[in-house]
């Protein structure tokens, strides 16, 4: 026996959670994270306390969706140091502030840079123009 197709005239989904995860008490130093499949990444950080990095997840999944679309399927969240050390992440290595209101500095570009003495990193030769019937 067949089901009747029942029409939906409106449907919405739930409204997503900012973050509903109770903040971790141990000591930091904490960072938000970017995960691809197998590669990840520390996104932001390090801040002392996991309130903060947990305040900054939506801001910084928003950054990096700026900068690459592809991000909209990354996995964000945060994650703590153990070992106590403090690397800096790659929002900040790119010039943005802890808080990731204002990017202070713009990061250089690798390609096409200019070394000592006029030449070019390897692989990074400028093309020639061909001449026409050649």
């Amino acid at each position: 026996m067949k089901r009747k197709p029942v029409k939906v005239t409106a449907y919405t989904h739930p409204p997503l959670s900012p973050s509903i995860q109770e903040p971790d008490t141990a000591p930091g130093p904490y960072y938000v994270s970017v995960k691809d499949g197998g590669r990840s990444a520390f996104l932001s950080g390090p801040y002392e306390t996991h309130p903060e990095a947990l305040a900054l997840v939506d801001r910084a999944r928003a950054i990096c969706q700026e900068l690459d679309p592809r991000s909209a399927f990354y996995a964000f969240g945060t994650c703590r140091m153990k070992d106590g050390s403090r690397p800096p992440a790659v929002l900040q290595t790119w010039g943005y502030d802890l808080a990731l209101t204002e990017r202070t500095e713009e990061p250089e570009s690798s390609k096409n840079q200019e070394r000592p003495g006029g030449k070019r990193r390897a692989g990074t030769r400028v093309p020639r123009k061909r001449k026409p019937g050649v």
